[in-house]
């Protein structure tokens, strides 16, 4: 009785070994799952990667200008590949995996490889002489640019193209205007003269010494060789043929608005036998003594 006793008692420490190995089989079998798993998403995301990189050399292959950026990306993106899969290497670890996994890497692998050596090839087909060859033509096109823009403003400049042309002027332009010559118009004269301006008229300036326009600033008193020294308050038209609007005032005793504004003044910028001029549709001064101040403008 006492043998068969023993006899139990080994049969079920058996039965305990082989229960625990069977746990031990299952447990290792769902590491190995969980670990499938985890090389199938890896694989997933390495092959997306290397479709990438596919696609960035089939780019690479087709572009000029753009070479040596697409070989960039294509190393960053080798050495994100060699990244991901160093981090899968370390994530097994010296777990053995099936044999179709390994050899779905192993493929893996060889890809990548394949990719260095294309890479490697175009960077030996793209050299630094091509490149710099490529830099000296963008060079002289940049610089046959600005030639052909510096030719586009000298014939503007003596055309009156671009910025409108002489069929553009105000027929007032070609003939009918009054002319203000007189010298004591000038910032710095003395006097106490007084304008007698024909309401309505369009008047050019043109004086001796150069002055071709209204003051534009605020002149300081007793200048321009009166009291009321008016001067307008708007920029002058760029374009030929646009009319530009501008108050003028009276300076007088430091006081750059002394009359306060006075009626609107109309300007015009006319183009006629390859002169540029302006003309001022002039109003009577509500001042006395007052009269418009004058002063040269070289760029008209």
């Amino acid at each position: 009785m006492l043998v068969i006793d023993k006899q139990l008692l080994a049969v079920n420490g058996d039965i305990d070994q082989l229960e625990d190995a069977s746990f031990d089989a299952h447990e290792r079998i769902d590491s190995l799952e969980i670990t499938d798993v985890l090389h199938g998403e890896q694989i997933n995301v390495i092959e997306q990667t290397t479709s990438l990189l596919q696609e960035k050399v089939n780019v690479l292959e087709n572009t000029d200008t753009e070479t040596l950026e697409t070989l960039n990306e294509l190393e960053n993106a080798d050495e994100q590949l060699e990244q991901r899969m160093a981090d899968i290497e370390s994530m097994v670890g010296n777990m053995t995996v099936d044999t179709e996994l390994t050899e779905r890497v192993e493929a893996l692998e060889r890809a990548d490889e394949i990719i260095d050596k294309r890479v490697d090839d175009l960077e030996r087909f793209v050299n630094v002489t091509d490149l710099d060859d490529l830099n000296e033509r963008v060079t002289d096109l940049e610089d046959a640019d600005d030639e052909l823009d510096a030719r586009i403003d000298r014939i503007e400049d003596e055309t009156g193209a671009g910025e409108g042309s002489a069929n553009d002027s105000l027929p007032i332009c070609y003939g009918g205007y009054q002319t203000l010559n007189e010298t004591f118009r000038r910032v710095g004269e003395t006097g106490s003269n007084d304008d007698t301006i024909i309401y309505g008229t369009w008047y050019r300036i043109n004086l001796p010494s150069g002055e071709n326009g209204l003051l534009d600033i605020c002149p300081r008193s007793q200048s321009c060789g009166t009291n009321g020294a008016i001067w307008i308050t708007s920029a002058h038209p760029k374009v030929i043929g646009e009319i530009q609007k501008s108050f003028a005032h009276a300076s007088l005793g430091g006081n750059c608005e002394w009359s306060g504004p006075l009626e609107e003044i109309q300007i015009t910028k006319c183009y006629v036998a390859g002169e540029r001029f302006y003309l001022y549709k002039l109003l009577d001064p509500r001042c006395y003594p007052c009269a418009y101040c004058v002063r040269r403008y070289d760029n008209i």
